[in-house]
Parts: structure tokens; sequence; C-alpha cells
């Protein structure tokens, strides 16, 4: 059983044994993804995402740098803002100076992060895994689906129904347009498939 918070504090104590600076980094993680905005971007999805981590860690070239990025990727979710992804590398990049990270390894994290604003890695397979992890829910059985659609729902519910969507329609047929939904040859064969279905079966719910 993953527990997220002795994931972090592993993950950190490989690089300062201060545990007053590793408590101040967890609590604002905890306290970013528990705001009562969030009914999917939340602990319990990186919860999920470590899961897929511990399962594939082993083909990743940089595991501590992918695992930062997990922690990090939405420390900074507002559904109408479209600069999420810049100010969580920027925040990920702040506290890994702070603990001395070297300066590859923090530039890594941040183009990680990035990555997973578009869901696209280029040539970077650490990123594909990592964008790979971040969008396993597509391909869950149809009720896990159903719910991870309200939960999004719910955290633009700003935003009038119409117009909502309509961007949610143009997500939907940017995945499907694609040659893959996933990246990566171990979730294109194991998800792929209902992924397509999910993705459709929303679309057609629109």
């Amino acid at each position: 059983m993953v527990n997220v918070r002795s994931s972090f504090i592993r993950l950190i104590a490989l690089y300062t044994q201060d545990q007053h600076v590793a408590d101040r980094f967890w609590n604002e993680i905890e306290s970013s993804y528990s705001s009562k905005q969030r009914f999917y971007h939340n602990l319990k999805h990186l919860h999920y995402m470590i899961e897929f981590f511990n399962e594939y860690k082993q083909q990743l070239s940089y595991p501590n740098e992918v695992l930062f990025a997990i922690f990090y990727h939405d420390i900074v979710y507002r559904s109408t803002k479209s600069d999420n992804e810049e100010k969580s590398a920027s925040i990920a990049k702040a506290r890994l100076e702070q603990i001395g990270v070297e300066t590859d390894s923090i530039s890594l994290v941040e183009e990680l992060i990035i990555a997973t604003k578009h869901h696209d890695a280029k040539t970077n397979s650490d990123a594909a895994f990592l964008i790979d992890f971040d969008l396993g829910i597509l391909g869950e059985p149809l009720d896990v689906y159903q719910t991870y659609c309200e939960q999004i729902r719910k955290e633009y519910k700003l935003i009038p129904s119409f117009l909502y969507r309509k961007g949610r329609k143009k997500v939907l047929h940017h995945f499907l347009s694609r040659e893959h939904v996933y990246l990566t040859p171990t979730f294109q064969n194991q998800k792929e498939e209902k992924a397509i279905q999910n993705l459709q079966w929303e679309l057609s719910s629109l």
C-alpha cells in the first residue's frame, strides 16, 4: 500500500537530513493537494501515480527526478488558469535548489513537469512514462472513468456548461486524434483499448 507522505520523505532524505525542511516541504504539498477546490487533482491522484511509479521505476532512467515531478506537477492547480505547470515547475525548482539538488536534475524535473501541460514527451522516455502515469485514469474501467469525469467537472464548476462541453470535446478529440493515447508501449498494450472506449463514451455523452 502506497503511503504518499512516506514516499516523499524517503525521496527527500536522499538530499537532506533536515527533518524540519522535509516536513515543511511535505506540508506545502499536502496543503496544496488538499484544497477544497480539488476533486480529482488531489492526494489520491498522487497516490495513483506513485503506484504506477513503483511498478515501472525500473524502466526509468532518472527515477528520483520523475518522482519529484509527480509530487510537484500539480502543486499549483487552478482550473481557470493556463500557467499551472509553469508555476508548479517554478516551485519545484525553488524547493530543490534549497536542498542542493544538482542543476541538471532540477532542470530535468522542470522539463518533466512542463511536459504534463500538453502531454507530449517528444524523445524523453521518462517524460513519456510520467505522462502515462498521469493519464492512467483514462484506461480504467468505465465506472472509475465516469467518477473521474464527474470530479473534473466539479473542478470546472465555475465554467458554464456549454463552454465546458466545448472545451472538453476539444480535449477528447485531441487524444482520439493522436496515433496513440499513451506514449509508452507498456501503457499502449495494457490500457490503450479501454482508454479509447472511455474517451468515445464521454464524447458521446456530452
